[in-house]
């Protein structure tokens, strides 16, 4: 729990200055300012955001949590950038329990059989390896843009349900429980349904096969 405190402290204290940031005059003005499809949750609002690619994209689960957000808060742009740090976070913890499962799968899998400087690694020292990753995950410069961009929300969901999906994957492979597979597949839906760049998670499924 310390570690996910660090984390979270860590995050807020790199993202603080959003308290100053204002909509950008980008995305933001056709994804919010003059999209009146999120500012109410109707039926057709909802259509339309399952069934068109405006801004280049499909990604109605993005536009879902636009409108919560909207809804909620209005044009306050603070809030709606609190919750994609809010969503950062969790996707750095969850980078943090992949990280270990891995780590975890490898040692016990191929390092302790072996006689080299990994053969006998704990898991505490595991779990201090994966807090390090999920930390620079966390704060490092490369997730700015995503995070403290308001039009990106697409980037940091997708990024969720991406990692979400992983674990699950992991989860059947090491319980052979059909149930995490059901989970993993349904986490690669709503991953597609963030961002379209989730096409590529099939891939990374396979390299955590063949890994």
């Amino acid at each position: 729990m310390l570690g996910f405190l660090a984390i979270t402290v860590a995050t807020v204290a790199v993202y603080w200055d959003i308290v100053h940031h204002q909509f950008l005059q980008w995305d933001d003005m056709l994804y919010i300012h003059s999209n009146k499809h999120i500012q109410s949750l109707t039926t057709d609002n909802l259509f339309w955001m399952f069934t068109n690619f405006d801004v280049g994209n499909w990604h109605p689960l993005t536009w879902l949590t636009l409108a919560f957000d909207f809804n909620i808060w209005g044009y306050n742009p603070v809030a709606f950038k609190f919750v994609n740090v809010s969503i950062h976070i969790v996707n750095s913890i969850l980078v943090y329990y992949l990280t270990f499962s891995v780590l975890q799968l490898a040692q016990r899998n191929y390092h302790s059989n072996n006689n080299g400087p990994f053969s006998n690694v704990v898991d505490r020292d595991l779990s201090i390896a994966s807090l390090l990753t999920a930390l620079l995950f966390a704060i490092h410069p490369q997730h700015v843009e995503s995070v403290s961009w308001i039009a990106e929300r697409k980037e940091v969901l997708c990024g969720l349900f991406f990692l979400a999906s992983m674990l699950s994957y992991i989860e059947y492979k090491t319980t052979d429980n059909k149930n995490w597979l059901a989970v993993s597949t349904l986490m690669c839906f709503f991953s597609l349904m963030s961002k379209p760049m989730a096409v590529s998670l099939p891939l990374v499924l396979i390299l955590i096969d063949i890994y």
